[in-house]
């Protein structure tokens, strides 16, 4: 997190794993500064792939379904206007969602983790088809 500190987010902590598996980082602000997005992204895509061993982790078809029923609970636990994943198994927000953050989508997180297919979650703003969260 050394990246995000030298970019804009002095409180950025290390990362932690929590009790389900995911890995999550203390400190981080809801709206990640852009300066810190680009200079920390491609750290960020190579840590995922290191952590998955290897490449960018494909989901099979019956796991894109699974991530649809995950994007239908969202829907119906408050989040109306969640997508439906993409073939990758990316969710593509809107920019109204994108301007809320992910603290709005985490009492549906909660909700719904039932669904949820591997680590986590991959969301993708407008204008940022690469990224993943």
């Amino acid at each position: 997190m050394a990246c995000y500190r030298q970019n804009g987010v002095p409180g950025a902590g290390d990362p932690e794993v929590e009790a389900d598996g995911s890995v999550g980082v203390p400190g981080i602000p809801e709206r990640i500064p852009a300066a810190a997005q680009t200079a920390c992204a491609p750290l960020e895509r190579r840590a995922a792939a290191i952590g998955k061993g290897g490449g960018e982790e494909r989901y099979t078809a019956a796991q894109i379904e699974q991530l649809r029923k995950l994007a239908r609970c969202f829907r119906e636990h408050g989040v109306h206007d969640w997508p439906d994943p993409d073939d990758e198994g990316r969710f593509p927000v809107n920019q109204r969602l994108a301007d809320l953050g992910k603290r709005a989508w985490l009492p549906a997180r909660e909700a719904c983790k039932q669904y949820f297919v591997g680590r986590g979650m991959r969301v993708v703003e407008p204008g940022d088809r690469n990224k993943g969260d």
